[in-house]
C-alpha cells in the first residue's frame, strides 16, 4: 500500500441552535486535504463500495465504505450529510 505522505483532516463542530435540555442542532464540517471529487461524482461516494475513481483504492486503499458508513449514522441520528469539493 502506498503511503499517503503528508496531508491534513480539520474538524470543525459547531453549536447551531438548543433545541431543549437534552437536543440540540450541531454542525460538523470536515475538510480533509486529497485529491479532491469531480462535481459529478459526488452524489456516487454516499453509495456503498463506490469511489470517485476506481484507480483510487489502488493508489490510496479503502473500498468505498466510509462515507456510506457515517451517512447511515448521520440519518439514523436524524441529520443531514452532503459533500462538496474544489476540484472542477
Amino acid at each position: 500500500m502506498k503511503s499517503c505522505g503528508t496531508g491534513y483532516v480539520k474538524i470543525h463542530i459547531e453549536q447551531l441552535m438548543c433545541l431543549t435540555n437534552s437536543e440540540t442542532t450541531l454542525q460538523f464540517r470536515v475538510k480533509v486535504s486529497g485529491i479532491g471529487i469531480p462535481p459529478n461524482k459526488i452524489s456516487s461516494i454516499f453509495h456503498s463500495f463506490t469511489q470517485e475513481d476506481g484507480s483510487t483504492s489502488r493508489a490510496y486503499g479503502g473500498i468505498g465504505l466510509g462515507t456510506t458508513i457515517s451517512k447511515i449514522f448521520v440519518e439514523l441520528m436524524g441529520g443531514e450529510i452532503h459533500a462538496q469539493s474544489p476540484n472542477p
